[in-house]
């Protein structure tokens, strides 16, 4: 049974190159996160293959993978040390099988860059999304953006990781410098405008104590939206890394979303439940009369219709394949709730090493 949205929740993080928090995210976001974001993406050997030189293997390095999500990054071109850090691409963009019915499309035909990438979406009309780390060295994401504007298509959003600062997104900064003076002038001339929430919230939290917390992670909305389309700054959400993560849900007009293989558990509670609300149903109808073939069919099309609407109570749209059922239980939870409550050191060691155990754990079966 296919369903609509109409609207898109985006979370947008520098990781920090932190593998094991791109991959417990992917997990975490995967009921209510339609794209997800990264700057500074993590890498790392996932396997070796035959080589003609190495006994063990050629080394394959890549980032977190996930069977619900699809994954867009820029591949380094033939030939190129993908273990080299300066060929591996700084932004990622992950995006939810759900949407896959939009068509969702990495456009290197506009954007060919390893530091900004373009989603396009395809529904009622075309949605461009840009995903943007502007290195604190060189800007160059802010001086392909400023070269090429002409090249880009209008946007809904455009977010990241854009190290610059200004007195215009932190109030604690004097001034601003003149990467996020052309940024805001390449933002209203994409049809955006910088997201600014009421009090200051920092983005970066330096590892170094002695440096100040500031703003430098945006998100770009539409410059027509409503007054109530603003994004949330994830303060205690940082799970590792130096920065936290932001998110917003735009609206777009209704879109519908991919179907998926709903199942239960066995011996969930949920199968339970399922199978004894089958019973109760069962008898309730079991008094009518079945004098004429009208009275048969309507019978059978109640119970039908009954079954039909306690599975899509008590189901839940299955993963891609049989090993890629979600590993997150309760423990999970109750471990990431302490260290959001705490923000101890101990405490995310405890998640983390919590988060591990349970990925390695078998799967259960489940009742399709």
């Amino acid at each position: 049974m296919s369903s609509t949205t109409s609207s898109l929740r985006i979370v947008s993080h520098n990781v920090n190159r932190k593998y094991d928090l791109t991959s417990n995210s992917l997990e975490l976001f995967r009921e209510d996160t339609d794209i997800f974001f990264i700057q500074e993406p993590p890498w790392r050997i996932v396997r070796r293959t035959v080589s003609t030189s190495l006994r063990e293997g050629d080394p394959v390095v890549g980032p977190p993978t996930h069977p619900d999500w699809l994954i867009f990054f820029r591949r380094p071109a033939p030939g190129v040390d993908w273990t080299l850090e300066s060929e591996r691409p700084r932004v990622i963009t992950y995006v939810h099988r759900r949407l896959s019915h939009l068509r969702p499309t990495f456009r290197t035909d506009i954007v060919n860059h390893r530091d900004v990438s373009l989603l396009s979406l395809f529904g009622q009309g075309e949605s461009h999304l840009l995903n943007v780390y502007n290195d604190p060295g060189t800007a160059a994401a802010s001086v392909w953006i400023r070269d090429n504007i002409q090249r880009l298509p209008g946007l809904v959003y455009m977010g990241g990781d854009f190290n610059c600062h200004s007195s215009d997104w932190d109030p604690d900064h004097p001034g601003e410098s003149r990467v996020a003076r052309e940024l805001v002038q390449q933002a209203f001339t994409l049809g955006l405008e910088v997201s600014v929430l009421p009090e200051r919230a920092p983005t970066h939290f330096p590892h170094n104590d002695w440096l100040w917390p500031s703003v430098i992670d945006l998100m770009f909305l539409p410059l027509d939206r409503g007054m109530d389309v603003v994004h949330s700054v994830h303060e205690w959400d940082h799970m590792g890394s130096d920065h936290v993560p932001l998110s917003v849900t735009l609206p777009i007009a209704p879109v519908v979303l991919a179907p998926g293989k709903r199942t239960l558990k066995v011996d969930s509670d949920e199968e339970q439940g399922f199978t004894g609300s089958i019973a109760i149903l069962l008898c309730s109808l079991g008094g009518r009369p079945m004098n004429t073939p009208d009275d048969l069919e309507a019978l059978v099309k109640d119970l039908s219709d009954g079954i039909e609407l306690l599975w899509q109570q008590f189901s839940k749209v299955s993963r891609a394949n049989p090993r890629s059922q979600s590993w997150w239980n309760e423990e999970c939870t109750i471990a990431l709730n302490l260290y959001r409550e705490s923000q101890l050191h101990e405490e995310f060691d405890e998640w983390d090493h919590v988060t591990g155990a349970v990925e390695e754990q078998p799967r259960d079966t489940a009742v399709e």
